[in-house]
């Protein structure tokens, strides 16, 4: 028998002090426990020193004044980005899915990005800071990871119990190319049961 056909508790580009505790998750069909901050969109071309054109990731939304950073797709390297000033199509609409969207810039962008660059929040709190996973239990993963966090910051992860997951027990990941993100970093492990 299984309990879910994907993850069991996930918090997709989590914002800051998300909570997964005293929790009992079992027979996923994949990831128990995650947690993850993916990139917003990914670069078409840039038009001017402060101007670029985006593709969105999925229905993803970054509104005005939304301070982002930019990943190059070869090295994984995350480089300082700018807070968008406006965009068209505008934020309020609709999104459309994998839509573009013309970007303006509060400053001068980084000279070395380019087409293929990830766009990604650059603010801890819209990464997950703050955040935690503890007091769980997980078991019986047949084919994910006990805990999985990719792109986050600040999250800890304290007091778990894991037995027979099919990947890793706890995974701290970054991936530019199945679902590209930030390098995640300031994450903290704990006293963790592994088996």
């Amino acid at each position: 028998m299984i309990s879910t056909n994907a993850d069991g508790i996930h918090f997709v580009l989590s914002g800051p002090d998300n909570h997964i505790r005293n929790s009992f998750v079992t027979r996923t069909l994949d990831d128990a426990l995650a947690i993850d901050s993916i990139d917003l969109a990914t670069e078409v071309s840039k038009s001017g020193p402060r101007q670029l054109t985006v593709q969105r990731s999925f229905y993803r939304r970054f509104p005005n004044g939304t301070a982002v950073n930019f990943v190059d797709p070869s090295t994984a390297e995350e480089l300082a980005g700018a807070a968008i000033v406006s965009q068209s199509p505008a934020g309020s609409s609709s999104p459309t899915l994998n839509g573009t969207v013309d970007l303006t810039f509060d400053r001068d962008l980084p000279t070395t990005i380019a087409a293929g660059y990830g766009m990604v929040f650059a603010k801890a709190e819209d990464r997950g800071a703050g955040s935690s996973i503890e007091g769980n239990e997980v078991k019986e993963i047949s084919f994910g990871r006990g805990v999985y966090i990719a792109g986050a910051e600040g999250v800890s992860v304290e007091r778990n119990r894991i037995e027979h997951s099919s990947n890793a027990g706890i995974g701290v990941f970054q991936n530019v190319t199945s679902y590209p993100g930030p390098p995640a970093h300031d994450i903290m492990i704990a006293t963790f049961s592994a088996q």
